[in-house]
């Protein structure tokens, strides 16, 4: 009986695990650099609500220096003019940057099905400048 009992409780947790993960699907990426920038790190983006969150750390940055990710449409290097704040983050003495936010567009948050349609991608700026990029998979 107290076996049936563990394996009935092991049961229910995995698939609220599974649960959890198709109700709050997320996709990582990495930043490549442009035009020798050295930016480099990683993204989690993943489906907040009604919205998109993203998770963003940024290696190579100037010390002090601030960047901001920003959400375009299409392929780098062919990228829409208009864009969505994803998150902004200043880079620590070593040149890491770290953040996390909801992704908004005019102030609304941007929905996880348009975020992970295959044709976004996440920019970071710094300094004026384009200095990396990453594309987000498509969702299945």
């Amino acid at each position: 009986m107290r076996r049936f009992i563990l394996l009935s409780a092991l049961a229910v947790a995995l698939f609220v695990v599974a649960v959890a993960a198709a109700v709050n699907p997320a996709e990582g990426t990495r930043f490549s650099p442009v035009a020798r920038s050295g930016v480099t790190g990683t993204a989690t983006l993943a489906a907040n609500g009604i919205g998109t969150k993203v998770n963003v750390r940024l290696v190579g940055l100037a010390p002090g220096t601030t960047a901001r990710v920003l959400l375009r449409t299409g392929r780098y290097p062919r990228l829409s003019a208009s864009f969505a704040r994803a998150v902004e983050a200043k880079a620590d003495a070593r040149g890491v940057a770290r953040a996390s936010s909801a992704v908004r567009f005019r102030g609304e948050p941007v929905s996880w099905t348009i975020v992970a349609d295959g044709d976004h991608v996440l920019t970071v700026v710094a300094g004026g400048k384009l200095v990396a990029y990453a594309t987000i998979p498509g969702m299945d």
